[in-house]
């Protein structure tokens, strides 16, 4: 009778192991982004370029979220999210912290070309922060 309750706890303890690590796993590409809630990010129409983009950020909630500098570039390469490569690599950013203007925006030219060099076509995405929240938005370079 031990024996079998001996089984069957090690079973249940592989199969939650299993269950954990595939979540684990599959968290970082599958991540919900721009789900902070009053705050949404896009790319002006017109300035997209392998080269770089200016990015919108509107927030029109009554919290006082920050936006910094920092940010990354992912691409989707079979179906996951995948980190762009850094052509250098010490690149820092600056660390002030932009408010929202008068329409509630923040808007930011940015040239990731020193960071990343020019993106080559294919599904992207520019991830920055939102105080402690990712938000990010897609774009494809053709």
């Amino acid at each position: 009778m031990r024996k079998k309750v001996w089984i069957i706890i090690g079973i249940l303890i592989v199969m939650i192991g299993i269950f954990a690590i595939s979540i684990w796993l599959g968290q970082p590409n599958n991540q919900k982004m721009n789900q902070v809630a009053g705050v949404s990010i896009k790319i002006k129409e017109g300035t997209l370029t392998n080269t770089g983009a200016t990015i919108i950020i509107t927030d029109t909630t009554d919290k006082n979220y920050s936006y910094g500098e920092p940010y990354r570039i992912d691409k989707k390469e079979n179906g996951k999210w995948e980190k762009v490569p850094k052509v250098i690599d010490d690149a820092f950013f600056n660390e002030p912290a932009y408010q929202p203007d008068e329409n509630n925006e923040i808007v930011r030219e940015i040239n990731w070309e020193w960071i990343y060099g020019k993106l080559k076509p294919g599904t992207y995405r520019f991830v920055t922060d939102a105080s402690d929240e990712e938000i990010s938005v897609n774009f494809v370079i053709k």
